[in-house]
């Protein structure tokens, strides 16, 4: 089914690799947002550990928790995209973005995943339903 999406009369369908780049992207971004964030909490407790002080490492630890699970969130339905747009499930691909998760991308994994995230969505919610993307439509068939 991916040959029939990515190749129509022989020719590459632009628009998927665009996609494909945009969530290759987006997840390398929020990987990056995420070992981000454990640098930090490491960073952090080895200071404070080296100055005895240790009385706000359990605060510390809790935030930078909180702020790494939606990225764990993005990450994962990004995998889930990516691995949507690789099998050829065009509407699965479609059904598993979301505005929302642009957003928190941008909230927390970062303004670069975010950004690609948008694009993206963008990019499919410019498609009726069909396949292939719109601008795409004249090589298929």
């Amino acid at each position: 089914m991916l040959a029939s999406l990515v190749r129509a009369r022989g020719r590459p369908i632009i628009g998927l690799g665009r996609i494909r780049t945009y969530l290759l992207l987006a997840h390398l971004f929020a990987v990056l947002a995420l070992v981000g964030f454990f640098l930090i909490l490491v960073a952090y407790l080895w200071v404070d550990s080296a100055n005895h002080r240790l009385g706000l490492a359990g605060p510390v630890v809790l935030v930078v928790i909180l702020l790494g699970l939606p990225t764990i969130l993005v990450i994962l339905r990004i995998a889930a995209m990516r691995r949507a747009l690789r099998q050829g499930e065009y509407l699965h691909l479609r059904n598993l973005d979301s505005l929302g998760v642009a957003v928190l991308a941008l909230l927390f994994s970062g303004a670069v995943a975010g950004v690609f995230l948008l694009l993206v969505h963008h990019r499919l919610a410019d498609t009726p339903g069909e396949s292939v993307p719109p601008s795409d439509r004249e090589y298929a068939y």
